[in-house]
């Protein structure tokens, strides 16, 4: 018998494997903390000088984008954001050493350029929807404020989209270790299938 025509015979085994994998996964997601995440989106303009071709300075501030993308993970940048934080805040920022201080910051806030366009994602992660949504909004104003001084190229970036916050935890990501841990389980029993049925 083939093993195709096997595994539709145990085609009972595969989904219950794969369901108990998915309940294993979700179970053990509830071990970390749920965070909810709050983004804002910037846009950054070039500032078109006379005779200057208007194609070069938009490609050019998709690289400012990547550029500034990069400053937000330095201890420059964590600085200026932890700094203009409400006290109570700055204080779960200072961890042991400088290492895990900056662990802790690049796990805190995310920025990433929008592919092919000239905006710059920046998200903030906690497990207070309020504090997320207080870190990220610094972020992007202190981005506002000082990302001229990080690149050569002359910008007008202005927030386009507010900062929000998600309705439910975005971290750890539920559903997608749900689908994870299914196909996880799937493999598995088709593994336990095929070893029990072609043992010699």
């Amino acid at each position: 018998m083939s093993l195709t025509h096997i595994l539709i015979r145990r085609s009972r085994f595969l989904i219950v494997g794969g369901l108990l994998c998915a309940l294993l996964s979700v179970a053990v997601s509830f071990l970390f903390p749920l965070q909810y995440r709050a983004d804002a989106q910037i846009l950054i303009l070039p500032r078109v000088q006379y005779g200057s071709d208007p194609f070069s300075a938009t490609k050019a501030s998709e690289q400012v984008a990547e550029n500034l993308s990069s400053v937000v993970s330095t201890d420059e940048f964590r600085s200026l954001v932890i700094g203009a934080l409400p006290i109570e805040l700055q204080s779960s920022f200072s961890k042991q050493t400088p290492k895990k201080t900056r662990a802790y910051w690049n796990k805190t806030v995310e920025a990433s350029p929008v592919f092919g366009t000239n905006f710059l994602s920046i998200s903030a992660y906690s497990t207070n929807k309020e504090v997320a949504m207080q870190i990220v909004s610094v972020a992007a104003q202190t981005l506002l404020e000082r990302g001229q001084e990080y690149t050569p190229s002359p910008i007008m970036p202005r927030i386009i989209n507010n900062p929000i916050v998600s309705e439910y935890p975005a971290r750890p990501n539920l559903g997608m270790n749900a689908v994870l841990g299914f196909l996880v389980g799937v493999c598995l029993s088709i593994f336990f299938i095929t070893k029990r049925e072609y043992r010699v």
